[in-house]
């Protein structure tokens, strides 16, 4: 048990400081703490280069990808509109008449044939006969 007063069968001991170290050991001692320092201090620089470096390729990543989206949506939209204008919603045909060749609206290109065809004759004149 510890007490601040001694015990009667006591015997007293005497405390030696430690010895003071050599001035050349302390100079060593601080010369290599200043070294760690600076050490210490390189490598966090680094790690917040790192760190910085890391955040913006994130960034440049995520733009990346924002960028990409925005694109893929205004194709989905332009596809939508080409859809709907050249391909529109045709109701089942009624019996004998056909879908529209194609896209609605298309014509075959016109061919030259040369000459022009021949005039039609006139229409007929109706005569009236008494009666």
């Amino acid at each position: 048990m510890f007490s601040d007063a001694p015990r009667p069968n006591a015997e007293a001991i005497a405390v030696v400081p430690p010895p003071l170290p050599l001035q050349g050991e302390v100079e060593r001692a601080n010369q290599l703490f200043e070294q760690q320092l600076e050490l210490l201090e390189f490598f966090e620089s680094a790690r917040q280069a790192r760190a910085k470096e890391a955040r913006e390729q994130e960034q440049l990543d995520l733009d990346y990808v924002r960028t990409e989206a925005a694109l893929q949506r205004a194709r989905e939209r332009e596809q939508e509109q080409s859809n709907e204008q050249y391909y529109p919603f045709f109701p089942p045909p009624f019996w004998g008449v056909p879908y529209p060749p194609g896209r609605p609206g298309h014509r075959p290109p016109l061919q030259d044939h040369g000459e022009p065809p021949p005039p039609r004759p006139p229409p007929p004149q109706h005569v009236q006969f008494p009666h």
